[in-house]
């Protein structure tokens, strides 16, 4: 006759039931079995094991984790449209820049080619009264078709200007070839001018302008008198 042993503590002890822990009963149990355990274990940023099936959050739940978790959505990108508005500021910006800038260079290359102009212009007025100051006879005008020629008698022969399809030609004597001493010349006269005690001679030179809307003329006016035999 075989006798059983029973457990008293078994008896009226239901056998436990054996469940899946979910994913906040497994991180209270690793809670309260390590104290000194890091406040990550309880953060609500914990992400479910695998195999646990969570019900599905409400509105409130998932507002709740958003604001636990600042730091997963804490960096905010551009859109399509921003990116786009700022190209296009910026083409902006370039276009102006580039537009201003070869505005400037135009200008600087018309002030450069003014200013060659102004200096061939001087030299030719200065050379036209010194050989006013050097003539030994009476000066000549001689109107032609295309313009007007003027003779100065000198000790060395006869200097001529002379002005024809916008270019001042200049030939220094009667035996030396004609030259060009200025070009793009848009008018030039050439005239006596009685003074009160001397006869001086007065020099219009006008160049054509570099722009078409110039908003200065270049003209030019130079002054000479003759010695006083040649006076008339």
């Amino acid at each position: 006759m075989k006798s059983e042993i029973r457990n008293p503590k078994s008896e009226g002890n239901p056998k436990p039931e054996i469940r899946n822990l979910t994913a906040a009963e497994r991180v209270g149990q690793a809670s309260r079995l390590s104290p000194s355990s890091t406040p990550l274990l309880t953060n609500r940023c914990a992400f479910p094991l695998a195999g646990d099936h969570p019900p599905p959050p409400s509105s409130l739940d998932v507002r709740d984790r958003r604001d636990a978790c600042p730091t997963r959505r804490s960096q905010r990108g551009i859109s399509l449209i921003e990116c786009l508005v700022y190209i296009g500021l910026l083409g902006v910006i370039i276009s102006i820049g580039g537009f201003t800038l070869a505005k400037a260079w135009d200008q600087s290359r018309a002030i450069q080619r003014n200013s060659d102009d102004i200096v061939r212009a001087i030299h030719a007025g200065e050379r036209w009264r010194a050989d006013i100051r050097r003539a030994s006879g009476p000066i000549r005008v001689i109107a032609e078709a295309e313009g007007e020629q003027v003779r100065i008698p000198t000790a060395a022969g006869e200097t001529v200007y002379r002005f024809a399809t916008n270019t001042l030609l200049f030939q220094p004597r009667s035996d030396a070839p004609e030259v060009t001493l200025l070009a793009k010349v848009k008018s030039s006269r050439m005239s006596l001018e009685p003074r009160a005690q001397v006869n001086a001679w007065r020099w219009e030179l006008e160049l054509q302008p570099v722009q078409k809307q110039a908003r200065m003329r270049p003209l030019f006016t130079f002054a000479a008198v003759p010695p006083k035999k040649t006076n008339p």
